[in-house]
C-alpha cells in the first residue's frame, strides 16, 4: 500500500512540475519591438489584420508586415499590468512589442504571424 502511495504520488509530482514548465515557457522577451505604419483590417477567415511596422533595430529587418489573427493576443501596457484589447485598438504611430508564431517570411518587407501584441504607446 506504501509503494502504491509513493507510486501515485511520484506520478502527481511528475504532472504538476510538466504543468508548472508548460505555463512557464511563454517567452519573456518579444521577438521584436516596433511603431505601427499602418493598420489594414482585413476579416477573412482567422485573419482579422495586417500591421506593417517599422523596426529599426532589429536584426533580421527593419520592417514587418504582421498578420493578427483570432489567435493573437492583443493587450494594452498599464503600468506594470496588462489589459486586453482587440484588434481595433491597433493604431499607427503606436509603439508596440511582438511575439511571433513560426518563421519570418523571407521578403521585403519581412512578414510573419503575430502571436501576441502588446501595445506600449
Amino acid at each position: 500500500m506504501i509503494n502504491m502511495k509513493l507510486f501515485l504520488s511520484a506520478i502527481l509530482l511528475t504532472f504538476a512540475s510538466l504543468m508548472f514548465s508548460a505555463c512557464s515557457s511563454t517567452q519573456a522577451q518579444p521577438d521584436l519591438t516596433g511603431r505601427i505604419d499602418t493598420v489594414q483590417q482585413v476579416l477573412q477567415g482567422e485573419k482579422l489584420g495586417l500591421i506593417l511596422i517599422n523596426s529599426p533595430g532589429d536584426r533580421t529587418s527593419d520592417k514587418y508586415v504582421l498578420t493578427v489573427t483570432t489567435e493573437t493576443s492583443i493587450q494594452r501596457q498599464v503600468g506594470q499590468t496588462l489589459e486586453p484589447v482587440i484588434c481595433s485598438d491597433l493604431q499607427a504611430g503606436q509603439t508596440i512589442k511582438v511575439w511571433l508564431s513560426g518563421p519570418v517570411r523571407e521578403s521585403y518587407p519581412a512578414q510573419a504571424d503575430a502571436k501576441k501584441i502588446v501595445i506600449v504607446e
